[in-house]
């Protein structure tokens, strides 16, 4: 299958069940913030094909997520999640952005995020971190 094919089918993938965002964390010793972007798609499945193929195309982890339980619904599918982060996710972005429809205003903030470059600097600046934290909020 050629490579526009597959990224418009995970494109429609991502679409329906997936999630593209920029998530936030805390250094745990230093007690700052910081984000990062992040894509992932969860497929409540025992075949996890899909995922699989997802990462055979953009590399990211696959993780299991729960083990079968009874609901009042019946029993209840496994979930697993295949996810790509910080430059892995620049980069899955970026190809599948022409293809995207439902989830296309989060990905264009996501690529906001990169253009805001350090130039090489170590630490951010609060104005960079205040930005940062606005297309956070912008992309929830």
């Amino acid at each position: 299958m050629d490579n526009e094919l597959n990224y418009a089918w995970v494109a429609g993938f991502i679409d329906g069940e997936g999630t593209i965002s920029i998530k936030r964390a805390t250094h745990k010793k230093w007690k700052k913030t910081y984000h990062y972007p992040f894509i992932a798609c969860t497929q409540a499945t025992i075949r996890r094909s899909a995922l699989e193929r997802l990462q055979t195309l953009f590399g990211g982890s696959i993780t299991d997520n729960h083990r079968p339980t009874e609901t009042e619904w019946g029993r209840r599918l496994p979930t697993s999640t295949w996810s790509a982060a910080c430059r892995d996710a620049d980069k899955v972005i970026r190809k599948l952005l022409p293809y995207l429809t439902a989830k296309k205003p989060h990905a264009e903030i996501v690529l906001k995020y990169y253009e805001m470059k350090r130039e090489g600097k170590y630490r951010l600046t609060q104005d960079d971190s205040e930005s940062r934290d606005a297309l956070f909020w912008e992309v929830r």
